[in-house]
């Protein structure tokens, strides 16, 4: 099966959503511009989402952290894989 980034990124954006959802532990609305904003510049500034790369696996910590906080039982699933970086 190839890889497909849309999926995968819409897969990510849905996983925040259900998290937004639920609610944020701060009690603030988790689906205000303000909130989501935060989440984005966030994700933005952990670099470039690579596959297997050190900032990914901080971004699924992250992540499984949010949804944990909102209630959520997550875990991270590891694998081996081959890639090709230019």
């Amino acid at each position: 099966m190839e890889f497909n980034w849309h999926y995968c990124l819409t897969s990510a954006l849905g996983t925040f959503l259900l998290f937004s959802i639920k609610g944020s532990s701060a009690g603030r609305d988790p689906l205000s511009g303000e909130v989501i904003y935060e989440d984005v510049k966030y994700y933005s500034g952990l670099g470039h989402h690579r596959t297997a790369t050190g900032v990914d696996h901080v971004t699924s910590q992250w992540l499984k952290d949010r949804l944990n906080e909102a209630g959520f039982s997550t875990q991270v699933q590891k694998w081996n894989l081959r890639q090709f970086f230019p």
